[in-house]
């Protein structure tokens, strides 16, 4: 165990109970703000872009979000917890 690549004094549950809350919140914040640019009358093309890459950010934390309360519900390895949370932080810095 002396090898693992995971760290030994990192509290996996509280770090996946702060990210499913930081993650529940962006997904509201984007959701806000898709809702308000579909109801917007005029749709700037220069934001058209930053919206689809919005949806599709919104669309992978959903994905990701799902995974990581099925692995909790069902008490999985630590290991594969950590997995991930470096996956969400993967998917964080590619939309960043």
């Amino acid at each position: 165990m002396a090898n693992s690549p995971f760290p030994t004094d990192f509290d996996v549950e509280a770090a996946e109970n702060e990210t499913i809350r930081r993650v529940n919140k962006t997904l509201s914040a984007i959701e806000k703000a898709v809702a308000s640019w579909d109801a917007s009358k005029e749709k700037p093309i220069n934001l058209r872009l930053k919206i689809m890459h919005l949806k599709r950010f919104h669309s992978r934390l959903s994905k990701w979000e799902k995974k990581m309360v099925l692995s909790i519900s069902r008490h999985e390895a630590r290991s594969k917890r950590v997995l991930l949370l470096r996956e969400f932080t993967e998917i964080c810095h590619a939309y960043a």
